[in-house]
């Protein structure tokens, strides 16, 4: 259900190299930017904007936790308001942040919800350990706002205040309200998962990171796996659910919806719908570093096999064309390469220590499918009529990529890495990214002399539901 504009909540955004526009227009205007006129007179505005759109774009976005910057969006028409942000000051060693309100939109109390959001994207996401903040004393609005979010003075001098907060400060405020706000409500939430006739429509309320970059393409999409998930007639979050004996379970609750027990509910109900029989396991996932959400997948048994996925991006140029003779994938090279991938990825689960019951598996109609269904997304690098590797380039991202491990440790991944970027880049996109296991410090060190960095990171937990307990089955 959208709210009408100007009425609902707000959300993190992390804009796009398309939604610029919006920071142009900030920087370009008087009354936004008024408050700047003492370091840029007479009107506060900043210089070629477009080229520090270009420049913000290159230096903060992905750059957590040492940076972040977000648009503020709102949830109910996903119109754009205002930009928060943090960073480390590398001359005083603390984190600052910022926050801008969009002057046509001031007044509606955005200034607050923002602050709220910079906050949680910060201690609970990312585990910064303090924010600070300063500015005049004549500027009371911000001054109140920033008291009412937990932070106190720390210091008053030429008509300056400086503030200052820490992440156990918010962390323990946030577990009192909590506290006094959810008993209620715990007791009777109920959640109802059902199939939307849309679920592109709720895309703008969700929050797109590294992260979950994956499930909000599936949303975008459509995807099958895509649920709606309803509380009291209200869309309250969506669900990404893949019903197997190894199962997989992703719950996102709209931000607007958080601290409800909405999560608790729809991950219980979404244990509660699996179809299959038996259910040998189920994984779920969330950003590593968010100790609210960690907590709650342990409270409720996720806590076997818990590993960490690293998001890593590329936004250098192209490669010089490395010598691999790499041609697109045939139906026919399923089996071998399929077997090859399988050894490959066990060694490497084995390596990391996280996975010391990985078995090769066997090959199965589900995945022959899969690999047909992409092929056309599909290379294999093919030497003396031998398959030795393979790579799956969804859009941007290096989906899979593998060697056969006797040719391992012979600089064909390097190769076959760069081949992937540069038929990436060819494409129009201006990064490349892929997720590496943290763990596999081969791959690890690869990526990064090739000039790949960290994104982002997540955490992914298993439950065992054989173990103690058995799955109720939809009826």
């Amino acid at each position: 259900m959208n709210e009408a504009p100007g009425s609902g909540d707000l959300q993190l955004y992390v804009p796009r190299a398309d939604d610029g526009w919006f920071y142009v227009q900030m920087l370009s205007d008087p009354a936004t930017m008024a408050y700047n006129s003492p370091w840029f007179p007479p009107d506060g505005c900043i210089p070629q904007p477009e080229k520090e759109w270009a420049s913000l774009r290159e230096n903060w976005i992905g750059r957590e936790p040492e940076r972040f910057y977000a648009f503020l969006r709102r949830v109910g028409d996903g119109a754009f308001v205002g930009d928060v942000n943090y960073h480390l000051c590398e001359d005083t060693g603390r984190y600052e942040i910022g926050i801008v309100i969009y002057a046509p939109e001031r007044g509606k109390g955005y200034g607050r919800r923002g602050l709220e959001l910079l906050l949680e994207k910060a201690f609970a996401a990312d585990g910064v350990p303090k924010l600070n903040n300063g500015f005049e004393l004549t500027r009371a609005a911000a001054l109140n706002i920033h008291k009412s979010a937990g932070f106190r003075e720390t210091g008053r001098e030429n008509g300056a205040v400086s503030l200052e907060i820490t992440r156990a400060e918010y962390l323990a405020s946030r577990k009192a309200q909590k506290k006094h706000t959810r008993g209620a409500i715990m007791k009777d939430v109920e959640i109802r998962i059902c199939k939307p006739e849309n679920a592109a429509e709720f895309l703008p309320r969700v929050v797109r990171t590294y992260e979950n970059a994956e499930f909000c393409d599936e949303v975008a999409g459509n995807g099958e796996e895509i649920f709606a998930l309803s509380a009291g007639g209200e869309t309250v979050g969506l669900a990404y659910i893949e019903d197997d004996d190894k199962a997989f379970i992703y719950v996102y609750i709209f931000p607007e919806f958080r601290g409800r027990g909405y999560g608790r509910a729809a991950v219980l109900a979404a244990e509660a719908g699996l179809k299959t029989d038996p259910v040998k396991s189920i994984e779920t996932g969330y950003i590593a570093g968010d100790e609210a959400a960690k907590h709650l997948a342990s409270a409720l048994g996720y806590n076997k096999r818990v590993f960490q996925s690293a998001a890593m991006r590329y936004r250098g140029g192209k490669f010089e064309e490395p010598d691999l003779p790499v041609r697109k994938y045939r139906s026919e090279d399923f089996e071998t390469a399929w077997l090859a991938a399988a050894e490959a990825f066990h060694k490497m689960r084995l390596e990391t220590g996280k996975f010391p019951d990985s078995t090769v598996g066997e090959i199965s109609d589900a995945a022959r499918e899969y690999w047909e269904k992409t092929a056309d997304e599909r290379v294999v690098v093919e030497q003396n009529g031998e398959i030795t590797g393979s790579a799956h380039i969804e859009d941007g991202e290096i989906d899979v990529l593998w060697i056969k491990i006797p040719r391992q440790g012979n600089g064909y991944g390097r190769k076959l890495l760069k081949y992937c970027v540069n038929r990436i880049l060819e494409s129009g996109h201006d990064e490349v990214t892929l997720w590496c296991v943290v763990g596999n410090d081969k791959a690890r060190r690869l990526y990064e002399s090739e000039g790949f960095e960290e994104a982002g990171r997540a955490e992914y937990a298993e439950k065992r539901p054989g173990e103690k307990e058995e799955i109720c089955k939809r009826r």
